[in-house]
């Protein structure tokens, strides 16, 4: 499995992961800090490895759990 941290903004910290859960070269699951306090508060997940995802979560109240979650 490879996890690959980026920061996009250049604040120092990390605001969008993206992980290759079962080493196809595809990204399986992404996940964002969408407003800087290192936590997570969107994702992206393929469950099925197809290509597409599956999943939709969202952390609307920023208290560190997904309020929203989205089958696609």
């Amino acid at each position: 499995m490879e996890t690959q941290y980026f920061d996009t903004d250049y604040d120092g910290i990390v605001d969008t992961i993206v992980t290759d859960t079962n080493d196809d070269g595809y990204i399986d699951v992404c996940e964002w800090d969408t407003n800087g306090d290192g936590i997570a508060d969107e994702a992206e997940i393929d469950y099925d490895y197809d290509g597409y995802v599956d999943e939709y979560a969202s952390d609307t109240d920023y208290d560190g759990y997904y309020d929203v979650v989205v089958a696609a």
